[in-house]
C-alpha cells in the first residue's frame, strides 16, 4: 500500500535535488512564445537565443494565458541551456519539498496504519 507513495517520494526526491543544483547555476534570458495549449495544462512552447544558438523549450506558463508571439522569461541551466523552463528552478526545487513532506507523512501513516491492524489481530 505504500510502494505508490514511496515511488512519487523517489521520483520527487529526485527533481528536487536536480532543480535546487540547476538554480545555483541557472541563467535567465527573454524567449517567445511559439505555441500555446491551454487544454495540455497551459503547456508553451517557446524558443529563446544564447550567444548566437537559438534553444527551445516546453513548459506549463505561470500566467493563466499566453499567446504567440508573446514574450516570456526563461530560465536555463548555464551548463546546459536545453534544460530550461518558464519557472525559476529554485521555486520548482521548493514545490517539491512540499510533496515530499506530502509523500512522507503518507508512508508513515499507512506503514503505521498496517502495523496498528496486524497488533491487534494478534
Amino acid at each position: 500500500m505504500a510502494a505508490p507513495f514511496a515511488f512519487v517520494l523517489g521520483f520527487v526526491l529526485f527533481n528536487s535535488v536536480r532543480d535546487h543544483a540547476i538554480a545555483a547555476r541557472q541563467g535567465s534570458t527573454t524567449g517567445v512564445v511559439t505555441a500555446y495549449e491551454p487544454s495540455n495544462h497551459n503547456q508553451c512552447t517557446y524558443t529563446f537565443e544564447l550567444e548566437g544558438k537559438q534553444y527551445r523549450g516546453r513548459s506549463s506558463s505561470p500566467t493563466r494565458t499566453a499567446s504567440v508571439g508573446q514574450q516570456v522569461q526563461v530560465y536555463f541551466d548555464r551548463n546546459d541551456p536545453a534544460t530550461n523552463s518558464l519557472k525559476d528552478f529554485e521555486t520548482a526545487s521548493r514545490n517539491y519539498r512540499g510533496i515530499l513532506i506530502f509523500s512522507s507523512v503518507e508512508i508513515v501513516a499507512v506503514v503505521g496504519f498496517i502495523l496498528y491492524s496486524k497488533s491487534r489481530t494478534l
